[in-house]
């Protein structure tokens, strides 16, 4: 059996060619115990490189997935108030330009944007408080449907704070609303 074929199984290569370095042809812990790159330190960096490599590979995935959703951000609350002297939600709106030929609705949203995750639907000449604004999008505040629930946002709020009172809220894109008072 010659030299290569004994030492293959070790991780070991044949002795050194002429004009080889004599280390280099050990391969394997012999070759790194020659370069200084064996014992505790060398372990201890290795195994720390065995956990440091799949942080990068999941690091560089990740950077490379496009960014999560409008609906994976989660709920955009509608804040009310913020004036002394006006009503908390200083104007009422009518939902309008609904297709009747089409879904004649119009849909409530967790937050500012279409990417929203939709939570509620409005039907034409439905009335709502409207309460913030962000860009075209409106926060409102609205009654359940079939109810005449007083929502409590028509007074004055000197503070901002997120609506949490007895009726439902959400975000509408402000070219369904027509402005009746305020």
């Amino acid at each position: 059996m010659n030299a290569a074929k004994r030492l293959a199984p070790h991780g070991l290569r044949a002795p050194a060619r002429s004009g080889e370095e004599p280390h280099r042809a050990m391969g394997g812990r012999a070759h790194l115990a020659a370069t200084g790159f064996d014992g505790p330190d060398a372990q201890r960096q290795g195994a720390q490189l065995k956990r440091t490599i799949p942080f990068f590979c999941i690091a560089t995935v990740l950077a490379w997935l496009p960014p999560p959703t409008a609906s994976a951000q989660g709920l955009v609350p509608v804040e009310i108030g913020g004036d002394a002297e006006f009503d908390a939600c200083p104007s009422l709106g009518r939902i309008v330009g609904l297709d009747p030929n089409g879904d004649n609705f119009l849909s409530v949203r967790e937050g500012p944007a279409a990417g929203h995750r939709e939570r509620d639907r409005l039907g034409a000449s439905t009335l709502v408080a409207i309460c913030d604004e962000r860009g075209p999008w409106f926060g409102i505040v609205y009654p359940a449907g079939g109810t005449d629930t007083d929502c409590g946002v028509s007074s004055p709020r000197e503070t901002r704070i997120p609506y949490r009172g007895l009726c439902r809220s959400g975000w509408v894109h402000g070219r369904f609303v027509q402005v009746v008072a305020g």
